[in-house]
């Protein structure tokens, strides 16, 4: 009974981090938004097709971060160090190569960048640039990340949140400012990639302090039990991963295909009004996941 009010709490006091956080960071991306089509609207359209082709090139991942992060509970609720170490061992070397492949797959698609485009823009230098900072952006997300799902699985995720909330809220405020003094694209995006690189650090950085046994070198090998669960959940994730993909993904890409980069921006700025509730009611679910065992 003690061990069920601990998580029912610990599910309670996520699910309110989350939504306070949601809310911030909301608000705090819709005064960006608000700079940036005031100052350097021009480059909306590209903003929302390079997120697109981005976010469809994740789909190498099928599905692997959650698989594990289901693995992660029950040794974590068990106080099972080698397990987790074992499970955490698997996850960095998945994330690292996703990562690598990432990077890899978007910049051999740079040749290709016209085809998704109906007209290249004469008014936007550095196109190709521009695209290999989101490739990387996207690339080097999947580095340290796996920290995060640690503490999500562990009914942490409320430092999780702080991490995101603190990042996201300064980096917001010196986008708008940069955006206002530079009128440059190009430090809107040094910061977005500033701001991953930070969250994941800090994240990181927190992991290791509550979890030090995760700096042993000695890692016992995953046991095939174990490991075959993952791939039969990864299996199972793969048709929900490219539905999400499809669905997520592909609006932008056909916009900016057929009618043109300007309405695929006009079309944008709704699309992060509907993400913004869904992603809102999603934390909600999110933060008690980790309860059901």
């Amino acid at each position: 009974m003690g061990a069920k009010t601990t998580r029912t709490n610990q599910s309670v006091k996520n699910a309110t981090f989350s939504i306070i956080a949601q809310l911030v960071q909301q608000v705090t991306r819709l005064l960006v938004r608000i700079a940036f089509i005031r100052v350097i609207g021009e480059y909306l359209g590209v903003n929302g097709l390079f997120t697109d082709i981005l976010t469809a090139l994740q789909l190498v991942e099928i599905g692997i971060g959650p698989a594990i992060a289901f693995s992660l509970y029950k040794p974590l609720a068990e106080k099972n160090i080698e397990k987790v170490k074992s499970l955490m061992n698997l996850f960095k070397k998945a994330y690292r190569v996703i990562g690598l492949i990432i990077i890899i797959g978007g910049l051999s698609l740079t040749p290709f960048l016209g085809f998704f485009i109906m007209e290249m823009p004469e008014n936007i230098p550095n196109l190709q640039l521009i695209y290999w900072i989101f490739v990387f952006d996207t690339g080097l997300s999947y580095f340290y990340s796996y920290y995060r799902t640690l503490l999500v699985s562990d009914q942490k995720k409320y430092k999780d949140i702080l991490i995101q909330m603190g990042v996201i809220v300064v980096v917001a405020i010196l986008q708008i400012i940069l955006i206002y003094v530079t009128r440059s694209y190009m430090w809107y995006l040094a910061m977005q990639v500033a701001g991953t690189l930070l969250t994941n650090f800090i994240a990181s950085r927190v992991a290791l302090k509550e979890y030090p046994y995760l700096k042993d070198k000695k890692v016992e090998k995953l046991d095939d039990a174990t490991f075959g669960e993952i791939r039969k959940n990864v299996v199972a994730m793969i048709f929900h991963k490219i539905g999400s993909i499809v669905r997520d993904a592909t609006d932008n890409l056909l916009i900016s295909k057929y009618i043109g980069l300007v309405m695929t921006g006009i079309y944008s700025n709704y699309l992060m009004i509907t993400k913004a509730l869904s992603s809102l009611i999603g934390q909600m679910f999110s933060a008690v996941s980790s309860s059901v065992r």
